[in-house]
């Protein structure tokens, strides 16, 4: 699962992939699944930073 963030935090766009259960249908069946928060910045027009963990 992938959420993306324009200047915000990789972790407020992970944070919002556990808070509204992106990954339950996936989990459900039995799959593993990784969330990935990334945050861009407007200023440099590049990731800023990013942050991964195994969900479920």
């Amino acid at each position: 699962m992938l959420e993306y963030k324009l200047n915000e935090s990789a972790q407020v766009a992970l944070d919002q992939i556990k808070y509204k259960k992106y990954y339950q249908t996936y989990w459900e069946k039995g799959k593993k699944v990784i969330g990935v928060g990334v945050n861009f910045s407007s200023e440099t027009r590049n990731i800023e930073a990013w942050v991964a963990e195994e969900l479920g």
